[in-house]
């Protein structure tokens, strides 16, 4: 099966990198394709111009299950990414036989997301490298967040699955981030996503003011808590709230504390994990050198 995606491309009068913005890998997060489309009006009415380097926007990466408003429809299309000779008649592979070209040929990537509950942006970086989050930094989230490959290492069974569009992107020498904008289908959401869109422009555009970021922290997951047992949230938690070793965390079914195992942040709380599944992650700050 062939997949055909919605695409548009844009070239500056002067020579830059090219730039790939990608939304609804995921079909039922809609944010990146809502501000993609207001982006790509705006460049046609010349409300906005890109005056240096390539831009190619894809608003929908995963068309079927965009249009069902699910989150995949055979598999994670953000799992395991790279072409395939045989799809095994799974839709997402055959996908990735028309998304990876684009991934191919792009020098920065960003990414587009959302999630299920409550909370601020935050951007996913590799490993440490200093111009990747100089460019996240850049693009308006708070926080910037790694270290989950690290946690993970020793449970995957197949670290190809660990493998999604910002890893495949990496392995071509380009730089790539996912911003996660807020929760699903609020408006706030489809405005942080387009506002990360303007300002990535704005990175491709003025490579001159590059080095004049805030400087948002780095966070790097260090810790998973996991629900052993059941139990609930000992309060409501947000992402990225500070925490203090011994803070409790949850309370299991049979009233044990689950404690806080050292000084951080909490990062990405779930109030309803299934057994097995973290309750959170435990994230340190890290210092960079941009």
């Amino acid at each position: 099966m062939t997949v055909r995606l919605e695409t548009h491309d844009f070239r500056g009068s002067e020579e830059g990198e090219h730039l790939l913005i990608i939304g609804a890998v995921h079909g039922h997060e809609r944010c990146g394709a809502t501000a993609i489309r207001r982006v790509i009006s705006e460049l046609h009415s010349q409300q906005r111009i890109i005056p240096r380097g390539r831009v190619t926007f894809i608003p929908v990466c995963n068309p079927k299950a965009f249009e069902q408003g699910k989150r995949f429809i055979d598999r994670n299309l953000n799992r395991a990414m790279r072409p395939r000779e045989d799809t095994q008649g799974v839709y997402e592979y055959d996908v990735m036989n028309a998304l990876c070209p684009f991934l191919d040929k792009a020098d920065i990537l960003l990414d587009l997301h959302s999630f299920s509950g409550p909370g601020e942006a935050f951007i996913f970086v590799g490993p440490e490298c200093s111009e990747e989050i100089q460019y996240a930094r850049c693009l308006g989230a708070r926080f910037l967040l790694n270290g989950f490959a690290d946690l993970y290492s020793e449970d995957t069974v197949d670290a190809d699955e660990g493998v999604g569009t910002t890893e495949y992107f990496r392995k071509s020498g380009g730089i790539a981030v996912t911003m996660e904008c807020g929760q699903n289908d609020k408006e706030t959401t489809d405005e942080t996503a387009y506002q990360a869109i303007v300002n990535a422009l704005d990175y491709l555009a003025y490579p001159d003011k590059r080095a004049k970021v805030p400087d948002h922290p780095l966070i790097k997951v260090v810790e998973r808590i996991i629900n052993t047992t059941g139990g609930k949230l000992a309060r409501d938690w947000q992402n990225f709230d500070e925490v203090k070793k011994g803070d409790v965390i949850a309370i299991s079914d049979e009233g044990k504390e689950i404690l806080c195992p050292a000084d951080g942040y909490l990062v990405m709380p779930d109030p309803n994990p299934a057994i097995g599944i973290e309750w959170g992650y435990l994230g340190k700050r890290k210092k960079t050198e941009l």
